[in-house]
């Protein structure tokens, strides 16, 4: 009896901690898969746990801090990995958007190239025509 009521009240525990970081993680708007989300608290568990395990014998001060953070402050943890995720996201989308600059930049670069090769053919009376065919193309495109 007493072991099918720990297996219980283990269930209903482990089930409010999956809850409450699917909750959690849907207020700050990350969108993690169901399946992650059920092995979420097991894993931060573990790995609090493991970390312990290693501090116990240089640090017991600091092991004992790192098993609180991981079993009494779950929510804290929780809230630190939804910051760190988008503090990533954000990271990500700012290079994207670098390199889509870059890539322009790249692509005004090569166009004045062009411009100014036709300018020269230009010089030497072989094409009005293709300068004039670059700035209705061309610059209707990067603009």
């Amino acid at each position: 009896m007493l072991v099918q009521g720990s297996a219980l009240l283990l269930i209903v525990l482990y089930s409010g901690l999956v809850v409450g970081t699917y909750k959690k993680l849907r207020s700050d708007q990350i969108l993690f898969p169901k399946r992650v989300i059920l092995i979420l608290p097991f894993m931060i568990f573990a790995l609090h746990t493991t970390w312990f395990l290693t501090q116990i014998f240089k640090d017991r001060k600091k092991a004992f801090v790192v098993l609180e953070l991981g079993f009494l402050k779950y929510p804290m943890v929780i809230g630190l990995l939804a910051e760190v995720y988008k503090e990533n996201l954000a990271r990500t989308i700012g290079e994207s958007s670098k390199m889509r600059i870059k890539k322009q930049r790249q692509r005004k670069r090569e166009i004045t190239k062009r411009i100014e090769k036709a300018q020269q053919d230009m010089n030497n009376r072989k094409g009005k025509a293709v300068i004039d065919d670059y700035k209705k193309t061309i610059f209707a495109s990067v603009s």
